[in-house]
């Protein structure tokens, strides 16, 4: 995997290659650092002192944290070009979540020093940010709802219409699946379901003509469907 230079990044969802100064971008590229992580290695827990921020160049990530009796919820999928870290800012200086790689991953990691400099330089960067959090606390209150109200079935099917939503599908031997391979246990942190849950309603998904399942993979085969079990709560949401 080639590591990535902000001056001939052409990731369109990066918020720096989108939203600073050409000037800024060779500041940043000298300072930040290009990690590779392997699948299923942390890119940091909860609880770790924050230092700075990482954008995802490339590579798929789950944002999680820990509830009663350390059930994890996950709150967030994220994918090249998205931003992990940003929730650490603030006064208490640590990650109120942890970052895993769902893929082989490459991030940009900025430090804090320079992140902030790059802030007071860039205004546009500045609003898209606001934007960016704005966004991130509807989605928060919409899982928050999602999670109190919906049924079992209708988490799950809004689970598999937002990883359908985010991640480009996977092609495999000729038939097109969920961008994202996830274990069964993953989809019940999501969705807030006990395992259990999760296997039989995916079971009755498969036999309904809903889905079809192939080990870990997932093809959608009636999206309209799955949308009108969630229809009365609004528009998709995505994490």
């Amino acid at each position: 995997m080639i590591l990535p230079h902000c001056k001939t990044c052409d990731s369109q969802n990066c918020f720096i290659n989108r939203f600073t100064t050409p000037e800024w971008k060779a500041t940043i590229d000298k300072k930040r650092v290009a990690l590779r992580i392997k699948k299923h290695d942390d890119l940091f827990r909860e609880g770790d002192p924050v230092n700075g921020i990482y954008f995802i160049y490339k590579g798929q990530f789950k944002v999680f944290n820990s509830g009663y009796k350390n059930k994890t919820q996950i709150v967030r999928l994220a994918k090249s070009g998205n931003i992990i870290g940003h929730r650490g800012f603030g006064s208490l200086k640590i990650y109120p979540i942890g970052a895993t790689a769902l893929s082989q991953a490459t991030v940009c990691f900025i430090p804090e020093k320079t992140f902030k400099e790059a802030l007071k330089n860039n205004g546009e960067l500045v609003f898209e940010l606001l934007n960016f959090y704005a966004d991130e606390l509807r989605r928060a209150e919409y899982k928050l709802r999602s999670l109190s109200q919906m049924s079992a079935r209708q988490k799950l099917a809004e689970a598999l219409l937002t990883i359908n939503e985010i991640f480009d599908a996977e092609i495999f031997e000729g038939v097109e699946y969920l961008g994202l391979q996830l274990p069964r246990q993953d989809y019940a942190d999501i969705t807030g379901s006990s395992l259990e849950e999760v296997i039989r309603t995916l079971s009755a998904f498969n036999k309904e003509g809903l889905i079809s399942l192939v080990g870990k993979r997932i093809k959608i085969l009636k999206l309209d469907v799955l949308k009108e079990m969630i229809s009365s709560f609004g528009p998709l949401k995505i994490p």
